[in-house]
């Protein structure tokens, strides 16, 4: 009985993610747990395994390579030898096309360990029904089924600009839609817009000034039908099919002479990470100096050692920062609305790497246990598999803190920011030689070599004290930082 093969959920907030491609081919026989393709989600690219086997038959629209498919859509089934699949009738464009149920997200597991692997997602012939009696929904967000009904539109006769298949508002604009404005605007909403209040109302509702501004309408020529003619957004889209007065001309959507980048998946990403990190944190940002005498002439005797394989500057950072946060749990908290989870003796932390395809942060697991050696053999093969590409969702889940690092660039101070639902995150500059006053309180001032320490922590969680406390003992632990061992020496 054959199968279907979908596009599974790899992080909690994935809708979609980009095909790298066929790691079986059309006709082979596939086991339960080999991969079968290979997927792009949540910065990481991952091998999808079977869950059940079969024969694998592609759809008639499986993605290519690079395509953007939404989560849950069907592009292969697995069938028994000689068994035939039934694709049905499609509905919609091919883009569109999602499978009945979406694969469930994979749950961080406790105490930073990584999930079990990805799977393709699979329903049973028997179970889910076919395409063919069962229309398939039409990809769109709540919001935009909502904006549809007001402006009277089928959401199954819009094909959606982006790839992937999802709907948003600007396909529902006019000059979009197939069906033109007079197919668009149900007759109840045309009728609704001509039985208007007087116009000239300055009163409207948020949504109706951001509706307006989107389509360049004039709010003031508007009349509304809300209480005491308050002008309500289905005025507003009412108003923008009978040609409102429009404020100027519209902006072209590309100018003459521009370049257009497509915005990846990773960029996707990394954006919705970092304005939910500020929606839901409040951060705030210390900054101190810390003397590098001592972690500079540790580096130096592990290079004469060891050469190319000896532990850097950031390896010896993660270390003080890991033995710092033992002493300082907090700083490695999460916030889970109702408590605060607090790690053990395990640290695990982040490290911020800047990759071709953007921003990334592998963890590096369990530094204050690890030996400097390990965590340096970690650290260096978690940043070759950033930079090929080649990290998984289980190389970048579970970290208690992030270090990041702009000393490479010559930037001194900065506002890292939190990596959301972490409560800090320690930004690195560059080593400067600075003026300090000289031991035992002797006047004047002697040069020192100083790194800049620039701490992001969740005001929620941590208290300005705490905070600097932390800071503070960081500092000290990176001045007299100190090889612990023969090996590391």
């Amino acid at each position: 009985m054959a199968a279907d093969v979908t596009i599974p959920r790899l992080g909690w907030s994935m809708e979609e993610g980009v095909f790298a491609g066929w790691i079986k081919k059309p006709g082979d026989t596939v086991k339960p747990g080999e991969p079968l393709f290979m997927l792009e989600g949540e910065k990481a690219t991952q091998e999808i395994e079977a869950v059940d086997g079969g024969v694998l038959h592609l759809a008639p629209d499986a993605p290519s390579e690079g395509q953007t498919v939404l989560v849950g859509r069907t592009i292969a089934k697995l069938c028994a030898v000689g068994e035939t699949p039934a694709w049905g009738t499609l509905a919609g464009p091919p883009a569109a096309v999602a499978a009945a149920a979406p694969a469930a997200a994979p749950l961080p597991q406790p105490g930073g360990s990584a999930p079990a692997p990805a799977v393709a997602t699979t329903h049973s012939a028997a179970a889910v029904p076919s395409p063919a009696t069962a229309a398939i929904p039409v990809a769109a967000s709540p919001s935009v089924r909502r904006l549809a009904r007001q402006m009277g539109i089928d959401l199954a006769t819009v094909t959606p600009r982006l790839p992937g298949g999802r709907l948003s508002a600007e396909d529902l604009a006019p000059g979009h839609h197939g069906g033109g404005p007079a197919a668009r605007v149900a007759p109840p909403a045309r009728a609704a817009a001509q039985a208007l209040p007087p116009a000239g109302s300055s009163r409207s509702s948020p949504r109706a000034r951001r509706a307006a501004r989107d389509r360049g309408v004039d709010v003031a020529t508007i009349r509304g039908s809300g209480a005491g003619g308050r002008v309500r957004e289905r005025d507003v889209l009412a108003a923008a099919e009978a040609g409102a007065t429009l404020r100027g001309p519209r902006v072209p959507d590309v100018a003459a002479g521009t370049t257009v980048m497509p915005i990846t998946q990773t960029r996707r990403t990394i954006a919705r990470q970092m304005v939910r990190s500020r929606q839901e944190t409040v951060p705030v940002t210390l900054t101190a100096w810390a003397d590098a005498t001592a972690l500079l002439a540790a580096r130096a005797a592990l290079k004469a050692a060891a050469g190319p394989e000896a532990a850097t500057l950031n390896d010896m950072l993660l270390k003080a920062v890991a033995d710092t946060l033992l002493a300082h749990p907090l700083l490695a908290a999460r916030w889970e609305e109702t408590q605060l989870v607090l790690p053990g003796d395990r640290i695990d932390i982040g490290l911020a790497v800047d990759a071709p395809g953007g921003l990334v942060v592998p963890v590096v697991r369990d530094v204050a246990a690890a030996p400097l050696a390990e965590v340096a053999r970690q650290t260096r093969r978690l940043v070759e598999r950033a930079r090929s590409g080649r990290l998984t969702a289980a190389d970048m889940q579970g970290g208690v803190f992030t270090l990041t690092s702009l000393g490479s660039y010559g930037i001194e101070f900065f506002t890292p920011v939190i990596n959301h639902p972490e409560a800090a995150i320690l930004g690195v500059g560059a080593i400067r030689m600075q003026p300090v006053p000289p031991p035992g309180g002797q006047e004047g001032f002697i040069l020192q070599r100083q790194l800049p320490l620039s701490l992001t922590f969740d005001h929620r969680i941590v208290d300005g004290g705490p905070a600097a406390r932390f800071l503070g003992d960081l500092a000290a632990q990176i001045a007299a930082f100190a090889l612990t061992s023969a090996a590391e020496a």
